[in-house]
């Protein structure tokens, strides 16, 4: 688990075991007594410990409860851990041990080498969602905990566990260090599942056998093997090969191995144990919110395999937009401006070797002749270089990471060198470079280097696409990502934005909490509230307000404010606060859950919440916009406009499926006269009509008003977006079309980016 550096080592290292270590002279904390909390779905059980920060420490089928997960140490289990600088990392007054001093910065989620524990700080579980979080440990110090927290929640679904895990730093240390490889997470089985199995070839997803890098009596395992795979996926299995697989789709390179001398026994307190974990190169600011998810696949090599295949069905070539994060891009001797990330990486020119590195990945020349770059320069340099990667054999091979055996391994085949053309002027532009024109550009191809040109400057970087048509009109500066968002699991498709869970929690950063205004006191009216993942305390952020849809049990939607999804699809869960409203029924104690309830009630709920919302929480009362589905698309305006106070609210609205007046529904002033009247408020400011028929709401009811707004349609076929039952979408009529990405959500983010501007 652990990763030895030099100081001038700062990324993709060797990864080392945490290893029972006793140091001669140093004392250790009592062993923890377990407290375990269970997820078990009658399929498989899973059981995290509290009494270490809420690390896997049983995972088994529910059938024979036989636990898969070691627990030699605090470094074993299946747990968050991350590395940055400095290295070493010794506080002031602080004990570090000597043979983890090379590691530097290193919180784990289950306690450190002298064996202190990590704190639980909040724990949930209703059954279906576990949710944990702690103040992690310094794994090479003797008990300082970290200036951070860690989180995580689970959720089960057949043979899968769904993982979705966060780290919010706020360190005292404000130096951007080095980006350096993280574990995304560390797995550690018992001895009996020894086999470590992966694919490594240049073909996949084309069923290619995999290999077996680790086996029974091969003497490999130790020290750590490294390997690329460009399936995302790995496996530690019994003789049967059945047992453990990890699918993480950020990652191409793992590391994986087995330790100890007897291959196929041992249990959860033994020493042997089976290792593997994904890495991903990752900047870990002092503020940063770092999110990522991965699935666990208990069965046989073919089931594991197969989970991954179906996930991987609609693999696209490699894309990266630079919006909110840096999508695991690190750099090699320049720096950007920190964390939030906002509209782009802004670096500084300087260095002769100054280079932005992607991640692993992998794509065929062939499908991608062209690369396309959104970027402005402020340079007096005229050109730049692109470094490209080419598949090589023997470098994707495994290969002991230390040890006399790393001196065997070879060197990468030579990267492609590719000039290219930039101005200067700071402009920003979609720069489209010709891969195909260099001669060896061809076959399988594994990491993209940025070179920047040398001497004083600066450049933002926007976007990077590999592109087989060269269309520069593609890439837009204003669309959002939510790949690796602050959010619990709950939708099961991989790539999805998955709309966070609310709870009671107080309001933070990445938090999705209910709110019972002082009005409503004692009763079940409430909103939610939801800061973004880049919020903090003095800062000023645009406003979403949310209508929710009817009660549609054909499309799963319960009509309940806690269940809203499009203002979240919208914003990708940055840069917006983003606020559900609810309707507030006759009696004054509960939601709406089908139309208005008391319409007078409802509005003025929102004319009173809203402005207090912005003073509390730093929302813009000049950038707020109004936003619903269903129900809600047509409460956009019957609620939303029901008077000049509330219209003079919007700076935009944006509706799905339904638009007032479009028909009648058999409610007071449903009519369209009423509903003309109502749009008059709005006094031309503009609206986004998206919907399976938005083009039908222009023809049959708004083209002889289309004076009254400044009215954008857009349809959107939703159900060529999902196979429709999808997981949650069971119906066309969804407001979760905008968790999918699509050339309509990009549209409906681009009108978004473009009114927010003005």
């Amino acid at each position: 688990m652990k990763e030895r550096r030099s100081e001038t080592t700062t990324l993709m290292k060797t990864l080392i075991p945490i290893l029972a270590i006793l140091v001669a002279g140093s004392t250790f904390a009592p062993a923890a007594e377990p407290r375990m909390s269970w997820l078990d779905n009658g399929r498989i059980r899973l059981g995290v410990d509290l009494s270490i920060g809420g690390a896997i420490t049983h995972l088994s089928t529910a059938e024979s409860h036989q636990n898969m997960i070691n627990s030699h140490d605090w470094g074993r289990q299946i747990q968050m851990s991350f590395y940055s600088g400095p290295v070493p990392f010794v506080p002031e007054g602080a004990t570090v041990n000597a043979a983890w001093k090379a590691l530097g910065w290193n919180p784990i989620q289950s306690g450190d080498c002298y064996g202190y524990c990590s704190q639980v700080t909040q724990h949930a579980n209703d059954g279906k969602v576990l949710h944990v979080r702690c103040t992690p440990m310094q794994w090479p110090l003797k008990n300082v905990p970290g200036e951070c927290e860690f989180e995580c929640w689970f959720r089960l679904e057949g043979n899968l566990v769904h993982v979705r895990s966060r780290l919010t730093n706020h360190r005292s240390d404000k130096t951007q260090y080095p980006g350096r490889a993280q574990e995304l997470p560390a797995v550690y089985t018992n001895g009996e599942w020894f086999r470590l199995v992966s694919y490594q070839g240049d073909r996949p997803f084309s069923g290619a056998e995999p290999k077996v890098l680790v086996d029974l009596n091969d003497g490999r395992g130790w020290p750590w093997r490294q390997f690329y795979t460009p399936e995302h996926w790995a496996a530690l299995l019994d003789k049967n090969n059945r047992g453990l697989g990890i699918y993480q789709p950020a990652a191409c390179a793992f590391t994986g191995g087995f330790a100890g001398d007897a291959k196929g026994h041992g249990g959860a307190k033994d020493n042997p144990t089976g290792y593997m974990a994904p890495t991903t190169g990752e900047i870990l600011d002092h503020n940063i919110i770092y999110t990522y998810d991965y699935t666990l696949i208990v069965g046989s090599l073919t089931e594991i395999r197969d989970y991954v295949y179906q996930r991987e069905k609609n693999r696209t070539l490699p894309r990266w937009e630079f919006i909110s994060d840096r999508q695991h891009w690190v750099y090699e001797n320049t720096s950007d401006t920190g964390w939030p990330i906002k509209e782009g990486l802004h670096l500084r020119l300087a260095a002769a070797n100054a280079a932005l590195a992607s991640p692993k990945t992998f794509w065929r020349a062939e499908a991608a002749p062209k690369l396309l770059l959104r970027a402005g320069f402020t340079t007096s340099a005229t050109s730049a270089k692109l470094l490209l990667q080419p598949y090589d054999r023997l470098a994707a091979g495994d290969w002991a990471q230390w040890g006399p055996e790393r001196a065997e391994r070879p060197a990468p085949a030579r990267p492609l060198l590719i000039p290219f053309k930039i101005e200067g002027d700071g402009r920003v532009r979609t720069l489209e470079i010709d891969l195909s024109a260099h001669p060896e550009y061809c076959g399988a191809m594994t990491q993209i280097k940025l070179l920047l040109p040398p001497g004083a400057g600066t450049a933002v970087i926007h976007a990077v696409e590999l592109n087989q048509n060269g269309a520069a009109a593609e890439i837009r500066p204003a669309t959002l990502r939510g790949e690796s968002l602050a959010n619990p699991p709950e939708v099961e498709v991989a790539r999805d934005l998955v709309t966070p869970v609310m709870t009671d929690e107080a309001p933070a950063a990445g938090r999705r909490v209910r709110q019972v205004p002082p009005e409503y006191q004692g009763t079940q009216v409430y909103h939610a509230l939801y800061l973004p993942v880049d919020w903090m305390p003095g800062g000023t952020w645009p406003v979403m307000v949310e209508y929710t849809g009817n009660k549609f049990p054909s499309g799963q939607g319960s009509g309940e404010v806690k269940d809203a999804n499009l203002g979240y699809g919208m914003s990708s869960g940055t840069g917006f606060i983003w606020v559900t409203m609810p309707y507030v029924e006759r009696d004054h104690k509960q939601g709406a859950f089908t139309w208005w309830g008391d319409k007078q009630a409802t509005v003025d709920y929102c004319k009173v919440n809203l402005p207090r919302i912005c003073t509390q929480f730093g929302g813009d009362p000049n950038n707020v916009f109004l936003c619903g589905f269903s129900r809600g698309a047509i409460g956009a305006s019957y609620i939303g406009l029901a008077d000049d106070a509330i219209a003079a609210l919007w700076k935009g609205v944006f509706t799905h499926d339904h638009f007032d007046g479009q028909r009648q529904w058999g409610y007071p002033e449903d009519d369209r006269a009423s509903a003309l009247k109502r749009l008059t408020r709005l006094k031309g400011r503009p609206v986004l009509v998206c919907g399976t028929e938005a083009g039908k709401v222009r023809d049959d009811f708004l083209k002889d008003h289309l004076d009254l707004a400044r009215f954008t349609f857009l349809d959107v076929p939703v159900a060529t977006l999902f196979k429709i039952p999808e997981g949650k979408v069971l119906h066309p009529h969804t407001d979760l079309w905008m968790h999918r990405d699509s050339e309509y959500r990009r549209q409906a983010r681009a009108w978004l980016q473009d009114v927010l501007k003005e």
